[in-house]
């Protein structure tokens, strides 16, 4: 199992993703930058572990910065963008995902992951109408 922690200084939501220059959509600059600085964490954290293969279950735990209302779903794509590379080759690979809202930590808010490599036994109850062929 790979356990990871990103602050969430440097989260970013789906919101904040792409803006539209003229007829084409770009990642805006805090995107990109929140996006380098997870993928720096992670790469820190995961140094001398070997890339997962084959299918794997993530799960996240969000301590949130306050009680603003928030959808922790807006932050998976910046997560799962960093952890390619260096926790699996690509989220292509994640068959199982759970989130939950652990609560308010103002002193240090975080979501803490943890990836680990499915069982066959697991994938037997893992729905594969995924629109793999």
């Amino acid at each position: 199992m790979i356990r990871l922690t990103l602050p969430w200084a440097v989260l970013a939501t789906t919101n904040d993703r792409v803006n539209r220059v003229g007829d084409r959509l770009r990642l805006t600059r805090r995107y990109r930058e929140a996006k380098e600085a997870a993928r720096m964490l992670v790469a820190s954290q995961t140094r001398n572990a070997p890339l997962l293969e084959g299918p794997v279950e993530v799960r996240l735990r969000f301590h949130m910065p306050d009680a603003r209302r928030r959808d922790p779903d807006n932050l998976l794509k910046l997560i799962h963008d960093a952890l390619t590379g260096f926790v699996y080759h690509d989220d292509h690979q994640i068959r199982r995902q759970a989130w939950e809202v652990a609560g308010v930590d103002r002193a240090r808010p975080r979501v803490e992951i943890e990836v680990e490599p499915l069982a066959a036994a697991d994938m037997e109850r893992v729905p594969t109408n995924q629109g793999e062929r």
